[in-house]
């Protein structure tokens, strides 16, 4: 398969997109699973200010350097294991992707 740089970027980075995505959702079961809460309802929120979070809140990663590590309305800080765990999915995608092709 022949593909230019742009290609190729552009293959990267979605592929760790889906991956982070993967590790975001698994955050999600985890954490409400857990609390013996639905992983469907309510839709996502900050766990201090129950704020909903809009679309541009729970893009994996993106969104927390974007917010500075804090809730966008009660400034509460996003633990960093949210994001590390989101990158290391995504880097797993990565390498899988290029391991198994």
């Amino acid at each position: 398969l022949d593909m230019s740089i742009k290609e190729y970027l552009i293959l990267n980075c979605l592929i760790f997109m889906f991956g982070s995505s993967l590790g975001s959702f698994f955050i999600l079961v985890i954490s409400r699973v857990a609390n013996n809460q639905s992983i469907v309802l309510p839709k996502s929120h900050c766990t201090s200010c129950k704020n909903k979070l809009s679309w541009y809140e729970i893009i994996p990663v993106f969104s927390w350097i974007y917010l500075h590590g804090k809730c966008r309305k009660c400034k509460t800080r996003i633990p960093i294991s949210y994001v590390l765990i989101e990158s290391f999915s995504g880097l797993l995608m990565l390498v899988c992707y290029h391991l198994l092709g």
